[in-house]
């Protein structure tokens, strides 16, 4: 029953809206392009970076307790086929039980974040480095992770995440 509860409990962390940190061998080099990548001049006044940053923080900061607040607060930040597939992965009572039984949490802190200024508005690309840490059935893993987050303009002016992918790679920054 254990295994069950803790093979449920990966499946769910590994869920559309909680990437998972791609294991050594999965790495690979990036593209010569993002070497163009630049930081905006200023990332704090950047709504894109604001959206970008708030939903990183809401997807990988959760305990068993939260987790369903954490998801609506995605939904409410993203838009398009994104917004339906986070939709479909609602959280279910079974789910979040496997979760409080497993003690899991998940604490991540921006470490870095830049946006991809080759990408014209209504669109976007943000880059996210995260520091992370997750807890599951008395397992913690610690790391840092990267990830893709896709964005557009929606028709009230404000920016919606399209796309949340973890990257495979090298931590290091460019």
């Amino acid at each position: 029953m254990a295994a069950v509860v803790v093979s449920g409990t990966a499946m769910l962390l590994a869920g559309p809206h909680q990437p998972t940190s791609p294991t050594p061998q999965a790495r690979t080099k990036l593209p010569a392009a993002r070497a163009e990548m630049k930081v905006a001049p200023s990332a704090a006044a950047d709504p894109v970076l604001v959206t970008a940053r708030a939903y990183a923080l809401t997807a990988r900061n959760w305990t068993a307790a939260t987790y369903r607040r954490a998801w609506r607060r995605e939904l409410a930040l993203a838009a398009g086929a994104y917004r339906g597939q986070l939709r479909a992965a609602r959280p279910t009572e079974e789910q979040l039980d496997a979760l409080e039984t497993d003690g899991a949490s998940s604490n991540a802190t921006v470490s870095r974040i830049q946006r991809d200024t080759r990408v014209p508005a209504p669109r976007a690309r943000v880059l996210t480095w995260l520091a992370e840490r997750t807890t599951v059935a008395g397992q913690t893993i610690t790391g840092t992770t990267r990830n893709e987050i896709r964005l557009r303009r929606a028709s009230d002016g404000r920016w919606r995440v399209t796309a949340w992918t973890a990257l495979p790679g090298p931590e290091r920054t460019p």
